[in-house]
């Protein structure tokens, strides 16, 4: 019963988030405020985050504006800018030259994000749900490493936080779900059973570009200098 209700909030959640995309947002309210009233106490609390949220979308600023729901875990523009921002600067400085290509090719890194997040929740979802646990000296031997590798001392990490308007219990817990993510997908391909004969020559057939190499020549040379004093040819 309880996977039931699980399925049944999930598909409300969805289809709130369908109607406020389509720019119903009295629909989207209601259908909220429904999920609200029933169910379990962890499904109500999601719906009145979600109303939350959505309450709080009219007259705000535009990195705030919510671009998707995620059962309801709310993915913000100011998410999607953050995550897109290391690949808008590489195709920047790729097709700074042609605008039209360089607008084409943000946009799509913008979807990619988007879509990389929405993954990213619902995997968090599901670990969360599953009952799971990440010890917590995990994370903090994850986050000294990370302070060392890309900080090199607390000093400069902290200044650093402060910098962006970032916290540490925040950075924290970034790192405690990246940590999460990358477990869930290692249990995801280890869960996966090995590729038949038939499936792997399907592959071949289909992608032959994939194992195509141009011919070339391989040359391996040995070269012996003389020393001083040495004579005739070497051998």
């Amino acid at each position: 019963q309880g996977d039931a209700h699980l399925d049944a909030a999930s598909r409300l959640n969805y289809l709130a988030w369908a109607l406020w995309k389509q720019g119903q947002e009295e629909e989207a309210t209601l259908v909220l405020r429904a999920g609200a009233s029933t169910g379990t106490e962890s499904a109500k609390k999601r719906f009145s985050e979600a109303l939350d949220f959505l309450a709080g979308q009219a007259g705000g600023p535009p990195t705030s504006r919510i671009v998707a729901l995620v059962n309801g875990r709310p993915i913000r523009a100011k998410e999607v800018r953050d995550h897109a921002g290391p690949a808008v600067e590489r195709v920047t400085r790729l097709y700074s030259a042609n605008p039209q290509e360089l607008q084409r090719r943000i946009a799509q890194v913008e979807v990619d994000s988007l879509n990389e997040l929405i993954e990213r929740a619902l995997i968090l979802d599901e670990f969360k749900r599953g009952g799971w646990q990440i010890p917590p000296q995990v994370v903090q031997e994850e986050l000294d490493k990370r302070i060392w590798e890309q900080f090199g001392n607390t000093n400069t990490f902290l200044k650093t936080l402060a910098a962006q308007g970032a916290t540490q219990e925040q950075y924290r817990e970034q790192v405690r779900e990246q940590i999460i993510v990358g477990v869930m997908r290692a249990k995801q391909v280890n869960d996966l059973p090995p590729p038949t004969n038939q499936a792997i020559e399907q592959y071949y057939g289909e992608h032959p570009k994939e194992f195509y190499r141009e011919e070339s020549v391989e040359l391996w040379m040995i070269v012996l200098k003389k020393r001083p004093g040495d004579v005739g040819p070497m051998t």
